[in-house]
């Protein structure tokens, strides 16, 4: 720290340069001299190229736009001055409205330099200050109490909890969350980010750096979860989505990478292999490493307390028949599992009507995914329904793949090991709403 309160900062390096990275704004890492601070400012694309070329040691007008480009002639006139600028100094930091709704910090910088004997400031913003700072390897002198805000440290003292109407402890996880993002460290990154998702002041952006940050860290299956609750809440709060390109890139990334290994995966293992009965899901468990989708072109569903009457917890799937007419709720294990000695699906599933008088609900329950799957049609009173579907029985549906759908008792072994089951309402020609809540998932 410099005597007037000043951290005196470098540029580390830039991140989230180049086409492949094109939906995050690019972030240059700030670091003092003994790489115990790390600082991300956000700038834009355009600019970011500019640093790296300007790093790179090209002149400004080589650069794209760089004859015309006002900021670029800027750039230019500042590399001309009659005396040496002394220093940049960051002096201020602030949250702005970036791309798809999410928010990002940008900054002000200030130039001091000397002509005509005098000292003399030029304020900047960092459109123009960060390249010029590059190509000059001026140093950056941040005020202590800005690094100290927004700087993650290259070793943190372990995460607090803390209340969620708490502002201090909501911009302690911004910090920590988006400075461990930046900085690769993603086991950091996904413990603040984690609790931040659920901050209604914090809308969704933060759910996207959250699934990414699972992904980076191999945790696929919670990165899902995410970007689906993400699209869920959006739908749900705002009636449209905006980060669905974001999300679907993400999406693709990951099936790419896992999507031809999935099949071989099921073949080959890992799997679990139980002897019946087993409970799959009771909802008792926040942090259950099962999952459930639900389609998120209708409303998303959420653990609640079990309705009527019943201790403990339940998975709530709304349904709009006029606006939806497949609501579904899709189980994925955390493991393909083979059940021995198991001689059905069993699941309780309580029925709340908004429209007195509509007509009994009718629930396909479908049992595995990848390796082909057996539904059964199900009919559902109002309240609780305790639903038993003996493996023998004639009601169950073989629906294979590219194969015509036959009337067949299950047979557990052509579509094992079991990866997820589907509880899906029809609600053709329906125009009735209301929501149901799946419970005590089973094999008997």
């Amino acid at each position: 720290m410099t005597g007037n309160g000043l951290v005196e900062m470098r540029i580390l390096a830039i991140k989230g340069v180049g086409d492949q990275d094109r939906e995050r704004w690019p972030a240059v890492i700030l670091t003092d001299a003994q790489e115990s601070l790390f600082l991300p400012v956000y700038v834009s694309w355009k600019v970011s190229d500019r640093i790296a070329a300007a790093l790179a040691g090209k002149e400004a007008d080589s650069r794209p736009g760089g004859g015309s480009d006002p900021a670029a002639l800027l750039f230019k006139a500042l590399a001309h001055l009659s005396a040496e600028p002394d220093h940049l100094v960051l002096t201020s930091c602030w949250w702005a409205k970036g791309p798809a709704g999410s928010m990002h910090r940008h900054s002000a910088f200030v130039v001091k330099y000397r002509q005509d004997g005098d000292l003399r400031e030029m304020p900047l913003e960092a459109e123009d200050a960060m390249p010029f700072a590059a190509s000059r390897r001026l140093p950056i002198r941040v005020p202590a109490e800005v690094a100290e805000k927004w700087s993650i440290k290259a070793k943190e003292a372990p995460l607090e909890r803390g209340n969620r109407d708490d502002a201090a402890w909501e911009h302690e996880l911004m910090r920590r969350g988006i400075g461990a993002w930046e900085m690769d460290r993603w086991d950091e990154a996904c413990e603040a980010l984690e609790p931040l998702s659920y901050m209604p002041s914090q809308g969704t952006d933060h759910m996207l750096l959250l699934g990414n940050a699972e992904w980076k860290r191999g945790r696929w299956r919670q990165a899902l979860v995410v970007w689906h609750r993400a699209i869920g809440e959006e739908l749900a709060r705002f009636g449209s989505v905006t980060l669905i390109g974001p999300i679907g890139r993400e999406i693709d990334r990951v099936h790419c990478r896992y999507g031809d290994l999935w099949e071989m995966r099921l073949a080959t293992g890992p799997f679990v292999s139980e002897k019946a009965p087993v409970m799959l899901e009771d909802f008792e468990d926040p942090g259950s490493s099962n999952m459930v989708l639900t389609e998120f072109h209708g409303l998303p569903g959420h653990r609640v307390p079990a309705p009527g009457g019943r201790p403990g917890w339940a998975f709530e799937l709304p349904y709009r028949f006029d606006t939806n007419e497949w609501p579904m709720a899709i189980l994925v294990l955390d493991t393909p599992r083979n059940w021995s000695e198991a001689r059905g699906l069993a699941f309780d599933v309580h029925v709340a009507p908004a429209d007195p008088g509509a007509e009994p609900l009718q629930l396909n329950a479908y049992l595995g995914r990848m390796r082909g799957r057996y539904y059964h049609e199900v009919t559902l009173k109002t309240g609780w329904n305790e639903v038993h579907l003996p493996f023998g029985s004639s009601g169950w549906h073989r629906n294979f793949r590219e194969e015509k759908e036959i009337v067949e008792p299950v047979n557990l072994g052509a579509i094992s090991p079991v990866d997820a089951m589907t509880f899906m309402l029809r609600g053709q020609a329906r125009k009735d709403r209301g929501a149901i809540h799946l419970d005590n998932i089973r094999i008997d």
